[in-house]
């Protein structure tokens, strides 16, 4: 059975420039699972990845930490 990373990892990466800070699929995942949790906004998602940064490790690897609110995806985390 796929798993929910594997299936964003299959996902095309759709932003350029400077907007590859994070990985897409660490972006993805943290915000479903947020969703799923009941989050609603950026910086709810934001606040979800910051608490639950140890597990989410376990998950990425978060070179440059969680992401914060101001993350951008191409349907706007902000």
């Amino acid at each position: 059975m796929p798993t929910v990373i594997s299936y964003f990892n299959n996902i095309v990466d759709p932003r350029t420039g400077n907007a590859c800070r994070h990985n897409f699929c660490d972006i993805m995942t943290i915000s479903l699972l947020c969703a799923m949790c009941g989050g609603e906004t950026a910086v709810g998602m934001a606040d979800f990845g910051l608490a639950q940064q140890d597990f989410q490790r376990e998950l990425h690897e978060l070179p440059q930490g969680p992401p914060s609110h101001t993350t951008r995806t191409p349907g706007g985390w902000s």
